[in-house]
């Protein structure tokens, strides 16, 4: 009884004391651009939604590029987007889209991606570049892939 006792007041105390809440232990996704991984994981954007259009878009990848992928970009100019820096991801309150290489800076064609949360792991398939080097000839090759991302930890799984 001590025991159930302890563990009940600690749960009240951490929520007292104002402990940070993280994204993924909610359902209730703030509207609102995530400028940093912080604002990100504590579900706290920086920018407003409303003050961007945000556009559905398909992105083609594969050998053939039959293959697209749903995608989200920020219809900006490259001009205004560099001013902005970086972009983590943003929500529309229903649902969280990241960019895995946020740390490119934004672009027009800066690609977010859905992302689909397990307690601390966000899972999201997206558009991988790789690219390929033969002697002087280099050629870009864009692949689905899916991935998880530990948010506690902020290591990528493949």
């Amino acid at each position: 009884m001590k025991r159930i006792l302890l563990i009940i007041a600690l749960f009240i105390i951490a929520k007292l004391s104002g402990a940070q809440e993280v994204i993924w232990n909610t359902s209730n996704y703030q509207k609102g651009i995530y400028k940093t991984y912080a604002e990100f994981i504590t579900n706290k954007p920086s920018l407003d939604y409303d003050a961007f259009e945000i556009q559905d878009k398909k992105a083609s990848c594969g050998l053939t590029s039959f293959k697209t992928l749903d995608v989200k970009r920020f219809k900006i100019k490259n001009k205004e987007a560099k001013k902005i820096e970086g972009i983590v991801g943003f929500s529309d309150g229903t649902h969280v889209y990241i960019n895995p290489a946020a740390l490119n800076g934004l672009i027009s064609k800066t690609n977010f991606y859905t992302v689909e949360f397990y307690q601390q792991f966000a899972f999201i398939e997206f558009i991988k570049t790789t690219t390929i080097r033969n002697g002087s000839y280099t050629s870009n090759s864009n692949d689905a892939a899916k991935g998880v991302f530990n948010l506690n930890n902020e290591k990528f799984l493949n």
